[in-house]
């Protein structure tokens, strides 16, 4: 299993950020907020972590959040499925500096249901069933 980010990985492109931001699907989990779309034409899953400078105005507590959140992707990519392949943006929105061990867990809750959201369908397994009974 490869626990790499290269580039391909991440969100680059202006009109990639700003169709995210103009069609993405929202899931929130505090202290994340999730925009994630399907991205058809691309061979991976990709990313961008955002921190805002209104929350945090020294450079140095953004990019040690950025740090983390990504740390935290990089850990649990695998969680998300093979295809459909998604471009991500993380959201931090907490006005106060999480630990690493809250925002891993919250990365994972999120991933989980970015990959359940896909493959909800009209049949249940025979967990879910049990569940609904």
């Amino acid at each position: 299993m490869n626990f790499g980010f290269p580039k391909s990985e991440k969100v680059c492109l202006k009109k990639d950020i700003e169709a995210l931001l103009e069609s993405g699907e929202v899931i929130f989990s505090y202290p994340l907020r999730v925009l994630y779309r399907n991205n058809a034409g691309s061979e991976s899953h990709r990313a961008i972590f955002s921190v805002p400078r209104r929350s945090f105005k020294r450079a140095v507590a953004r990019n040690l959040l950025k740090r983390r959140m990504r740390e935290a992707y990089r850990h649990q990519k695998h969680l998300l499925r093979e295809e459909p392949f998604y471009d991500l943006m993380f959201l931090y929105v907490a006005k106060d500096i999480k630990d690493y061990d809250s925002i891993f867990s919250k990365m994972g809750e999120i991933l989980v249901k970015i990959a359940d959201n896909n493959t909800q369908g009209g049949d249940l397994s025979a967990t879910d069933a049990a569940e609904v009974l």
